[in-house]
């Protein structure tokens, strides 16, 4: 009887930990894998008493379930992670550097500044692009782990692509308003290392 209770501590524990590591959207992502887990659970709550000689197979079969809800959570938590690393790297890029102004060896117009300027931007943003195409492959693996499908535009991940559209759009607006500030220290910095005539 012990050994029983142990091991369906144990098991509690381990699944606790699990839904407790889930994120809000992470958490309205999973629903229908949650459903199915708490469907294998239910069953200890009404069919086995102490004395049943199933529980061993109960407690296999919800640590089964467990792995598998598990498994899940880590592929979406992993590609997440990628997800999350592009944004970064979106929101704090700088498009043109003190370290960029730094290359120019002699006095700028103000229309030779604006063409430096705007080819340092080009070349950063056609960098941005290529990475923010990767967000979609990887939107896609997490269809595929949640839904089994590979549309990008599944339903029950309404709400998880709305969740990262709004992050992209806080990284792009986070860049710009970054940009915007260090263009206007790059333009009043008395001390640069290049002047505009």
């Amino acid at each position: 009887l012990g050994l029983y209770a142990l091991e369906l501590q144990g098991m509690l524990k381990r699944l606790h930990a699990v839904l407790d590591d889930l994120s809000p959207i992470e958490t309205e992502l999973l629903k229908e894998q949650r459903t199915e887990l708490q469907n294998v659970l239910k069953a200890g709550f009404t069919t086995y008493n102490w004395t049943s000689q199933r529980i061993p197979a109960f407690a296999d079969l919800c640590k089964h379930a467990i792995t598998t809800f598990e498994a899940k959570l880590d592929a979406v938590h992993s590609h997440s992670q990628s997800i999350e690393q592009v944004l970064e790297h979106i929101a704090k890029t700088k498009l043109v550097t003190l370290e960029d102004l730094a290359e120019v060896r002699r006095p700028m117009t103000m229309m030779s500044f604006v063409d430096f300027v705007e080819g340092k931007k080009r070349a950063r943003l056609a960098e941005l692009q290529s990475e923010y195409a990767t967000l979609t492959p990887l939107l896609i693996k997490v269809e595929e782990e949640v839904a089994s499908t590979n549309s990008g535009s599944s339903p029950l991940l309404k709400e998880y692509y709305e969740y990262w559209e709004g992050r992209v759009y806080n990284a792009v607006v986070e860049m710009v308003v970054s940009n915007l500030a260090n263009l206007r220290l790059l333009l009043t910095k008395s001390d640069g290392p290049s002047s505009i005539n």
